[in-house]
């Protein structure tokens, strides 16, 4: 992640978006899909943080799950 991408995380945490829902909408972003090891390991959060943060935007329908 570049300077770009934190002041956007900042942008929405000052939405009151949660820290790990703003990671992963940063991170998306810039892919088409990615797995979930990916995203760990890009945006620096522990698998259950990820796990909670694309519970919260499936729920929204913002993205979608394709197991594989």
């Amino acid at each position: 992640m570049d300077e770009k991408d934190l002041e956007f995380i900042e942008a929405l945490r000052n939405l009151n978006v949660p820290r790990n829902v703003a990671a992963l909408i940063t991170y998306l972003a810039g892919t088409n899909e990615a797995t979930s090891k990916e995203i760990e390991m890009g945006i620096n959060l522990r698998q259950p943080e990820v796990s909670i943060g694309m519970s919260a935007l499936r729920h929204n329908s913002w993205i979608e799950q394709r197991n594989i």
